[in-house]
């Protein structure tokens, strides 16, 4: 059976995880022009899955209009703890995550980068912020600025083979 799924946004990670999700195995992509009109294509049927932010379906999950079947992380999210990874339905080293951070410029002197990495963890650890944040669905993981560093180096790695392993050249 071919199943039509869809991404709710066209940003290069969303391409290059279709890449990671056997696209050999049968799979429609439909893009849309951004989440609503994704999930909209969902609720109407003309696909079956959706491929995007929890954030932007949480509310939907949560009044049971939709049925998440799995998360992209590592391991399950806090908002939606009795949905399984999809490492853990069996798609194998599947982890697609989206994420906001903070850069400066390369050159910045390091006793800027830790009063800044400092304000910016004090402001995440501010309940009125971590409240807000869980409306939308995300989880605040404040670290310093060498985990952060190290996670885009690894994401850097991960997708960079991706794109070799699916011959995708820079044009």
């Amino acid at each position: 059976m071919d199943i039509a799924w869809t991404v709710g946004r066209t940003q290069f990670f969303n391409p290059l995880s279709r890449l990671t999700f056997s696209p050999e195995a049968g799979h429609s992509t439909v893009l849309y022009k951004g989440a609503a009109d994704a999930v909209t294509g969902v609720l109407g049927g003309q696909v079956q899955m959706f491929f995007g932010d929890i954030g932007g379906v949480l509310a939907l999950v949560r009044e049971g209009t939709l049925r998440a079947l799995a998360v992209s992380s590592e391991t399950r999210n806090a908002f939606l703890p009795d949905v399984p990874t999809m490492m853990e339905s069996g798609v194998p080293d599947y982890v697609v995550l989206t994420y906001i951070g903070v850069v400066a410029p390369a050159g910045t002197p390091q006793d800027i980068v830790v009063k800044l990495n400092s304000a910016i963890n004090a402001s995440l650890a501010s309940p009125q912020l971590a409240a807000a944040f869980a409306k939308l669905g995300a989880e605040v993981r404040p670290a310093p600025p060498q985990a952060f560093a190290a996670f885009l180096a690894a994401e850097t790695q991960k997708w960079s083979q991706v794109a070799r392993t699916a011959n995708i050249k820079l044009e």
